[in-house]
Order: C-alpha cells, then structure tokens, then sequence
C-alpha cells in the first residue's frame, strides 16, 4: 500500500499549501521527508494572524491564575491586572523573538541554498509591525532573488520597499496599507495582476506603473488615495477593472473606456461619493457590477453587454437608468436593494422606469425590507404618475422583511404595479398568523377570506393573474434583522394573463 511520503515533493508541497500553517507544521514531523518537503516549499507565508494561532493553541501557552491562591480583593484590584498583563506580555515577547529569529532563519537557508520561491505572503500584526524593517526588506529581497512571481504585502502605513518594481519574474503583486514614493525605473513587466488597497498613491507613481506594465490584465483598487482617474494613461492589456471609492475625477475616464481599456471585458465599480450623472462607455464590456450610492443618473454604452448587476446598500434609487446599444441577443440584469429609506410612490416610479428600461433582458430583482421603513403605495395618486404601457415582465422578483400583513400586501401592489415577475420568491416575518397549506398570496387571491374581521379588497393586478402555483413552502422561527420571529419562505410560479 503506497505510503503518502511516497509521493513527490511538489504534490507534498502543494498538500502543505493547502492546510493551515499549524496544521502544516504538525505535519511536517511526521517524517523526514515531510519535513524536507516542508523546509523547501515554494510558497513562503509569514502571517502574525497564523502565528498567534500556533502559540495559543499550544500547552506552554501563558499560564493561568485561576489556581493561584491570592484574596479576593487583590483578585479584582488593580494591581492584580497589571500583575496578570506583564506576566503575560513577557510570554509574548519570548515567543514573538523566537518568531522573528524564526523567520530570519528561513530567511537565511532560503538565500543560502537558493530554494526556489514562487510566491511572498506576509501579514503584519494589525497597527504595529512585529519584525524589524530590515528584516521585512531582506525578505522581499530574497524573494525577488530566488524567483517570486507572486508577492503579497500588508503593512500598516510603511514605504513600499524600491526593491519590489525591480522584480522582473513578478506577474501577481497584492499590496495593503503602504505609501508608494514615486520611483522612475519599474522593472516588472510581466506584471498582470495588481491589487492596491488603503495605500497612498500618487498619480505620476502610476502613471509610471501604467506604462511599465504594459501586460496588466486585472487591476483592483479599493480605497485608495493620491491619484485622480482623469490623469491615467491607456491600459492596453486591462481585461478586468475593480475600482472602490476610487476618485474617477470628471467621469472621463469611464466615457472613454474604449481608448482608455480597449480590451476591457469587466467593471466593477463601487462608489458611496455623491455625483449627479455618470456615464460608463466600452464596445467591449461584457460584465459590469455597479454598486452605488447618491448618484441621479447612470447611463451606460456597451453593446457586447451580457451581464449587469446593480447594488444598493443604503437604499437609493437612482432617479435614471440607462443601458443602451447592446445588441447581445440575450443578457441578464440583476438589481440588489437593501431598503434603508421609506418605500413611498415616487420610489415605485423610479422602479418602474428602471424596470421598463431593462426589459429586454433578463432582469431579476431582490428587496430587503427593514422594519423601520415606512410603506406606501397608493394606486390612486400613482396613476398620474403611471408611464405608458403595461407593467414589464421580469424573469424573478425576491423580497424580504418582516412586518404586518397590510405592509406586505403595500409592498407586492408597489412591485406588481412596477413589473410582471414570473416566479416571485417571500422571506417575511412579523405575520400573526400563516397556514403552511394557506399561503399569503393564495388567500389574497380569494377577495372572501377575511382576516381579524377584515376583507382582502379586490387587488388591481388580479384580473392579470391567472394562476398561481406553490413550489416551496417553509415555516419556522429564526432571527430578521436581530429579532427572533416566525418567518415564512415561499417561492410561487405565477402565471400573468397579459405581460409586456
């Protein structure tokens, strides 16, 4: 029966990457070949998160004073505490040196032996660095030395060592909270992937970064600042764009995507700044993710579009939507609304006009209800604000909250009055009482039920619903929105007599 130090080093390697550092180490003991495998790996990770699990998951951990005999009162005053966190942090600087001569060890026999390096990780101790600088940038060093096409950094708010843009063999480079000087000669140009977060940049130091990495296909920038969009040159290679709370200046970059990213296939943009209008133009987009917050207006150009997501945390509805000129034959949207504000008429009509603008897709939307919001939909008054034409078919309506039956039967007039859905999907707590074999919208289908000595009037959407067909019924106690109530989940099929 073959043994499992029978297999080759890189298997055995590439099975250690795959375990948590603790587990990994345990493991490596087991044999002398699991422990030459372990000593060579390619993947070098220094994470202090790791480090603290393996120290305080083992027996010499800091001793405990619960057997210690020593009167009650000293057990809670002060002195006792001081006494019990110096004892403790004198653990801790014994084990965090014997880590640090631990890392410089690897470091050493690495540099020495010229193991091959395929990828650098090191995670700093959160707002404190816990081995020296010196060290840290022998350690990039090394790694660029012996190889590394991936390094990943996170520091808290450190200069980026030079050393990094000279690594020629790079091709994925990851950094966190960093300050990136400006540097004149960037020597990695294989690079392809790069991901900056929380760092402060200036846009001269990427502009540089831009034109020296001319093979970059995917680029992520999450809170980052120093720079402005408007000032970026072309990104010849970019097939994938994440951008967070960047600062994309007067929107020309965006409008001007096909000069800017000419072989940009995806865009995720998420943005909690205040803008009136913003305009997203690419012949060559295919998936585009917006998550957005206070903006009036988005209008979007691109015409191999296949799918569209839309995310609203905060509950805001842009006044206008707009996607024009694709001409992919079939292309889904998505919209993604976590309710924070009322839901009143003027919202519907939002929703409707957004709806209606993408009905040639596949348009899914999904609703979370917060109790605290108001509800309101009134037929009457909307009807002078009604738009032409009948209410659009979409492919999925998904909603959930809790509150009274009245707040949801408000809420599903608002939708049906927006849209057709052909299956409608119910999570809902705050109901006094439900049937497993009556669901809500069964009896709101029967103008005769009475509830607690009130009639379900007749619903103006009911002589377009032919039928209505239960597929899932579940009824059980959970927690919504930080309270234990009874939630029912439904999922109906429904068959509409007219749809757009």
């Amino acid at each position: 029966m073959a043994r499992i130090t029978d297999l080759p080093e890189t298997t055995l390697q590439t099975i250690f990457s795959l375990l948590e550092a603790e587990e990994a180490i345990k493991a490596s003991k087991a044999s002398k070949t699991l422990f030459n495998a372990w000593q060579t790996r390619p993947d070098l990770v220094f994470d202090y998160q790791a480090f603290q699990r393996v120290i305080f998951g083992r027996a010499d951990e800091p001793p405990s004073w619960k057997n210690v005999t020593l009167l009650t009162s000293l057990m809670d005053s002060i002195f006792y505490q001081k006494l019990r966190a110096r004892r403790e942090k004198s653990y801790l600087d014994k084990k965090h040196m014997e880590l640090v001569i631990s890392v410089a060890r690897n470091l050493k026999r690495y540099h020495q032996e010229r193991i091959p390096i395929q990828s650098f990780k090191f995670r700093s101790k959160p707002c404190q660095d816990w081995i020296p600088y010196a060290l840290f940038k022998e350690g990039i060093e090394i790694a660029i030395d012996n190889g590394a096409k991936v390094i990943d950094l996170y520091c808290h708010h450190i200069d980026l060592p030079k050393t990094v843009w000279e690594a020629k063999n790079l091709v994925e480079l990851s950094l966190r909270c960093f300050y990136l000087k400006y540097q004149d000669e960037i020597r990695c140009h294989r690079l392809k992937q790069l991901r900056l977060e929380d760092v402060v940049i200036n846009s001269f130091m990427f502009t540089n970064i831009v034109s020296a990495c001319q093979l970059l296909e995917d680029l992520e920038m999450k809170n980052c600042t120093g720079m402005n969009f408007d000032d970026i040159s072309v990104f010849p290679s970019l097939k994938h764009l994440h951008l967070n709370n960047a600062d994309i200046g007067n929107n020309n970059f965006l409008e001007d995507l096909d000069n800017n990213c000419p072989n940009l296939k995806e865009l995720v943009l998420c943005d909690s700044r205040e803008r009136a209008t913003i305009k997203i133009s690419s012949s060559s987009l295919e998936n585009l993710q917006l998550s957005l917050e206070n903006h009036d207006e988005i209008q979007v150009q691109a015409p191999k579009l296949r799918e569209f997501v839309y995310n609203s945390d905060r509950g805001s509805i842009p006044d206008q939507l707009y996607i024009s000129g694709v001409l992919t034959a079939e292309w889904t949207c998505t919209i993604n609304i976590l309710l924070s504000q009322n839901l009143d008429n003027n919202c519907f009509y939002k929703l409707k006009k957004i709806i209606t603008n993408l009905s040639r897709s596949k348009l899914s939307f999904n609703l979370k209800y917060r109790k605290f919001s108001a509800v309101n939909f009134d037929i009457n008054k909307v009807a002078d604000l009604d738009l032409d034409g009948p209410s659009s078919s979409i492919q999925h309506l998904s909603v959930e909250g809790c509150g009274n039956e009245e707040t949801l039967s408000c809420m599903l007039d608002g939708f049906f009055w927006c849209c057709r859905p052909k299956t409608l999907s119910l999570k809902w707590g705050g109901l006094r009482s439900i049937h497993d074999t009556d669901p809500f919208l069964d009896r709101v289908m029967n103008t005769q039920y009475q509830d607690h000595g009130q009639v379900i009037s007749s619903k103006f959407w009911q002589q377009d619903l032919k039928r209505v067909k239960l597929e899932v019924l579940d009824h059980r106690k959970q927690e919504v929105f930080g309270h234990c109530q009874e939630v029912f989940q439904s999922s109906h099929m429904l068959d509409w007599q007219t749809s757009a």
